[in-house]
């Protein structure tokens, strides 16, 4: 279900977070005054608001530690698609090294294969899945390059070094495919909803006056907005965020130069 707020831009996922936190936390003194659950006196109205303040802190560090961990997925899933891109472009330039027909034929496999990255595999990313025809793509090319046969001489040269590139484009797109799944569990997000009803609840017990009221509403923000945040980033390949395959791209107009 989280899934589809991904589809939209960031300025409307951070708009429903706010938005959510503002009626929520603003409205719920009212109601909690509504309902005869406003603290009667002083003190425990002051132990309501320690103990919200507690339990906002807490899920502030939370959202934290989780912001640097997704921040740092979505780095390495950056450069892992750079270092898979450059790979690519060396095996092509091997390819064209090694010639002959079997050669060339590989490197319009090999284009057909990258073209197909761009394509097919980064719009199924965002959908949460993998391309069927790239992967049929790539093992295609893989048993062609595995079936060289080198003549004696510069190919027999060649074809070592294109077989070391080859385990490294496979290792490659092994970890992006790895990657393209990394996402904060599920609990972690019913846990930081729970810590917010959990506010919410405590708010229901504080007097409905405009101080009480900005001050929770305005909390209650701040938790929404860094929560957001996290979210936005949370999926290396999906949202607005996401890791762009520009750096394929840029390969693939480049294998096209090289002819």
């Amino acid at each position: 279900m989280l899934d589809r707020l991904y589809d939209l831009s960031d300025f409307w996922v951070f708009l429903i977070f706010a938005g959510c936190a503002v009626g929520g936390f603003g409205l719920a003194p009212l109601v909690g005054n509504r309902l005869g659950w406003t603290a009667p006196d002083k003190d425990r109205a002051e132990f309501a608001i320690r103990a919200l303040t507690t339990i906002a802190s807490f899920t502030a560090v939370l959202l934290s530690f989780s912001l640097v961990q997704v921040n740092g997925n979505l780095r390495q899933a950056g450069a892992l698609v750079d270092r898979e891109a450059s790979q690519v472009d060396l095996l092509d330039r091997q390819l064209q090294r090694y010639g002959g027909p079997q050669a060339s034929a590989l490197r319009l496999e090999l284009r057909a294969y990258v073209g197909s990255i761009v394509e097919d595999e980064w719009p199924a990313f965002r959908n949460g899945r993998e391309s069927a025809k790239t992967t049929q793509l790539s093992r295609a090319f893989i048993r062609g390059v595995l079936a060289l046969d080198p003549a004696p001489g510069r190919q027999t040269a060649t074809d070592d070094a294109l077989q070391k590139t080859l385990d490294g484009v496979i290792d490659l797109r092994a970890q992006r495919l790895t990657a393209a799944e990394l996402k904060l569990p599920s609990m972690f997000w019913y846990l930081i909803l729970t810590l917010v009803l959990m506010m919410v609840g405590l708010s229901t017990m504080i007097e409905p006056s405009a101080i009480h009221a900005i001050s929770i509403a305005s909390t209650g923000v701040a938790i929404a907005l860094l929560a957001a945040l996290v979210f936005t980033i949370d999926t290396p390949f999906m949202g607005e965020n996401s890791v762009a395959p520009s750096p394929f791209a840029k390969t693939l107009a480049g294998m096209a130069a090289r002819d």
